[in-house]
């Protein structure tokens, strides 16, 4: 079986970073948008990522770039209050800056330099990691 998901759309808000049993962690939200003739449709998607990953996404990503992405979906059960819920998300193990964004008025800066980054060897593996959707 195959779980490969790629994406390309803007982060939602600046990556969010926390520790775990192994290193560093980093989430963030991106929207992906499909266009049709008469309308379009966002798509939210909760990206998690860890590692070498996690410090280059802390690095590089504000709120507003546009990224390519690409990993595996998972899903995570939370039960509370005797309810369950699974919330589903993108384990990181690819990405590419596309655009910058710029902090001080929103525009975007094109790709200066190769960003590049496939640390898929740096997502956890039944290292007991809490995977943060």
């Amino acid at each position: 079986m195959v779980n490969n998901c790629t994406f390309v759309g803007y982060v939602g808000k600046d990556p969010k970073t926390f520790d775990t049993k192994s290193g560093i962690g980093a989430s963030f939200s991106l929207c992906a948008t499909t266009k049709y003739k008469d309308g379009k449709d966002d798509y939210w998607v909760n990206v998690s990522c860890f590692g070498k990953t996690a410090e280059l996404i802390e690095r590089l990503v504000k709120k507003g770039a546009l990224l390519y992405v690409a990993g595996r979906m998972q899903e995570r059960k939370v039960e509370k209050n005797g309810e369950t819920r699974f919330y589903h998300g993108l384990v990181l193990e690819r990405f590419q800056v596309l655009k910058f964004a710029d902090s001080e008025d929103g525009d975007y800066s094109e790709n200066q330099e190769d960003t590049s980054f496939d640390y898929g060897k740096n997502t956890p593996s039944g290292s007991g990691d809490s995977i943060q959707f």
